[in-house]
């Protein structure tokens, strides 16, 4: 985790919130034992939505999932409009309910979502200890997933998401962005990480600063059906897709050492195509996890492949080695969808044949 630089100390307001500069955003501390994330991803919403006074398609989305673990939370207002059903839902005193129901409903369609695509999210059933954590146990509010569950909460609700790493009162240059699908126009929410606890931005702090202290009340969703998979089932398609990728770069690394041994793959050209494809590449297009960078994507695979590391050997050519480890990059890039491979094969055969014309008219 970078932590070169960093911005001023964050001061402190008597409702526990921080001010963020011209924009009024304040962190406020909502709670939560586990479920802190999607209470925190909850408050940013509700505060974006009330603040914006904007109906959206994903609000109404997101009700109506909710109406139906919550049927009695649906306010009888005839004819009233999405925002119009969540500002009556969250004035004062529903405020923390609504809060803690709500993170529940997102909650619910967030390991859906994991459940559905569970190559898509390893993160979040492994562990970074490597214990297995079941569907069952994820629904529980209680259960803390990793930071895989943002970015599947982004998707599903359709709001991006942009955390921002805090570390002993000081904000670190380091952020991590979730975004709901490509090219969306509206803003993120906004939420903190600090030690492994999720604290939202919200635009109107005396609104949420007693939901940390309010009652912790027992929830009574209705009981939807569901059909999640067994953990076993679960895993054993991790790990095919693990598998897949792992052959799948060795297949990538091999054709690419092969066009830098037939000089059409030099130091220049491989770097040109790792910095320009990663400029526009979507970092959440397919494999969530390597939002610190594709080599801690890699760590569990390569834990036990040692092949997937490069070592330089004291002899090696300094350049070669850098080019050895551009190969691994890019190979790792293309298999976890960071690249296209296409593309990257038709800038190494056009560099190539450049090198052949050049040649010939020599």
């Amino acid at each position: 985790m970078p932590a070169t630089r960093f911005f001023g100390n964050l001061s402190q307001q008597k409702t526990q919130a921080t001010h963020l500069g011209k924009k009024s955003v304040h962190y406020v501390d909502v709670g939560g034992n586990g479920d802190c994330g999607f209470r925190a991803i909850t408050a940013a919403l509700i505060s974006k939505i009330l603040f914006e006074n904007r109906n959206s398609p994903e609000l109404a989305a997101l009700l109506h999932e909710h109406f139906k673990y919550f049927p009695d939370q649906k306010p009888r207002l005839a004819l009233a409009t999405p925002v119009e059903q969540l500002r009556w839902m969250t004035e004062s005193s529903r405020m923390a309910t609504s809060v803690q129901s709500l993170a529940y409903t997102i909650r619910q369609l967030t390991v859906d979502e994991m459940v559905a695509h569970p190559e898509n999210y390893r993160g979040a059933f492994i562990g970074v200890e490597n214990m297995p954590t079941s569907p069952e146990a994820m629904r529980q509010a209680s259960t803390w997933i990793d930071e895989t569950a943002i970015a599947a909460a982004a998707k599903v609700t359709g709001f991006p998401i942009d955390v921002r790493v805090v570390t002993e009162g000081r904000e670190l240059p380091m952020r991590l962005r979730y975004p709901a699908k490509p090219q969306t126009a509206t803003s993120p929410l906004v939420i903190q990480l600090q030690d492994k606890h999720y604290i939202p931005g919200v635009r109107n702090a005396a609104q949420f600063h007693t939901v940390k202290s309010a009652p912790v009340r027992t929830l009574e969703p209705k009981q939807l059906e569901r059909h999640d998979p067994e953990l076993k089932d679960i895993l054993a398609k991790i790990k095919a897709e693990d598998d897949r990728i792992l052959k799948h770069f060795e297949d990538i690394k091999t054709r690419l050492t092969a066009a830098v041994e037939a000089d059409g793959a030099t130091k220049e050209v491989l770097l040109n195509i790792y910095i320009e494809g990663l400029k526009k590449g979507d970092y959440l297009q397919g494999y969530v996890g390597f939002e610190h960078g594709s080599e801690h994507f890699f760590k569990v695979l390569r834990d036990s492949r040692s092949d997937l590391q490069v070592v330089r050997s004291e002899f090696e050519n300094p350049n070669k080695h850098f080019t050895t480890q551009l190969v691994h990059a890019i190979a790792r890039a293309v298999s976890i969808n960071q690249l296209d491979g296409n593309e990257v094969f038709d800038k190494v055969e056009r560099a190539l044949d450049k090198r052949v014309g050049a040649a010939q008219i020599m």
